[in-house]
């Protein structure tokens, strides 16, 4: 799988007719992302412990956008995410919000919070995640692009575990990539 989405990401980048995508003011998009791609590397820590847990995740999300500017855009996501640690297994539902600005040359970079209720083993939990994004638009078709970008998220708030006296903590940083569609 990571060999696929890495030749497809560079024959992407080599064709030398693809354009960055501009966002006009009024634009909606519809987005799908798959998260996690290629490269993980994520730290989960449990209560004062010093021990780090190994963990293996990926994730699809849903998102809708309003251009409120030319080249800014909010957009409201819905994830599905389905994470192994060590030998437990974990399920997740995010919703959150982010901002993002796209840039002449095709970049982008934005921010946001998450809402995720997820179940751990038996425990549910409830946090708040911040996260930053960063990332490339090429246009493939008209009005359709592609979007690979890197993200950087921790907890801000929540993660208790019921039953235990522990709080979950994490940072994560994550390789994703999203096909938009602007009308």
């Amino acid at each position: 799988m990571k060999k696929i989405i890495s030749l497809l990401m560079v024959s992407l980048l080599c064709i030398g007719t693809l354009q960055a995508q501009l966002v006009p003011k009024g634009s909606k998009i519809l987005s799908t992302q798959l998260t996690n791609l290629g490269f993980n590397s994520v730290s989960y820590k449990i209560g004062d412990s010093d021990e780090s847990i190994k963990m293996n995740r990926i994730g699809l999300s849903l998102l809708g956008g309003y251009a409120i500017l030319d080249n800014v855009v909010i957009l409201g996501s819905f994830a599905l995410q389905s994470l192994k640690l060590d030998e437990d297994k974990l399920s997740a539902v995010t919703l959150g919000g982010t901002a993002r600005k796209y840039f002449d040359n095709g970049f982008f970079a934005g921010a946001g919070l998450n809402l995720l209720n997820g179940k751990i083993v038996e425990e549910s939990t409830t946090l708040i995640d911040g996260l930053v994004h960063a990332g490339f638009s090429h246009e493939i078709f008209p009005k359709l692009t592609i979007e690979p970008m890197v993200t950087f998220s921790t907890k801000l708030a929540g993660g208790n575990l019921e039953g235990y006296d522990h709080k979950l903590k994490y940072t994560q940083i994550s390789i994703n990539i999203g096909f938009s569609y602007y009308f």
